[in-house]
């Protein structure tokens, strides 16, 4: 069953691309259509050069921009993968931190959780089961002696 999220990685991902654009192009155009006579006053730069740095100007900016934006996507996801990984060595008990977002992230931190204390339960049953089990076995053995 798919879930809607209000709020979801794909939107977020969406709004940002469309953001980003506009900021960058919308900069590349005011330095290129309006600050390239007053730069032009000072430095003796063609406006094909002039244009062409702009825009890896924009080029760059983007990228950097990204590059700090997949911090906010991928910080909570390194999170879950260290405490699976803690799992996956015997850790059980352990909190996931769930994010207040409302997206496939935290979608993700819930199950997570969920799952760890439903391990962890299991785990104390099976501890359960063995005393019982090994205190029944003793009693079997000194009455048959």
């Amino acid at each position: 069953m798919r879930r809607k999220y209000r709020f979801s990685l794909r939107l977020k991902l969406v709004l940002f691309i469309t953001i980003l654009a506009m900021i960058t192009y919308g900069t590349s155009a005011f330095f290129i259509y309006i600050l390239y006579d007053y730069v032009r006053m000072y430095i003796q730069i063609p406006l094909h050069w002039y244009t062409i740095l702009t825009l890896f100007g924009g080029v760059f900016w983007s990228g950097l921009l990204a590059f700090f934006a997949a911090f906010l996507i991928t910080k909570p996801l390194e999170k879950l993968s260290e405490i699976a990984s803690e799992a996956a060595n015997g850790n059980l008990n352990q909190e996931v931190p769930i994010p207040s977002s409302d997206d496939e992230i935290r979608d993700l931190s819930v199950s997570v959780n969920t799952m760890l204390k439903n391990l962890n339960q299991i785990v104390l049953d099976i501890n359960k089961n063995f005393q019982y089990t090994n205190e029944a076995v003793l009693l079997m053995k000194e009455t048959s002696n």
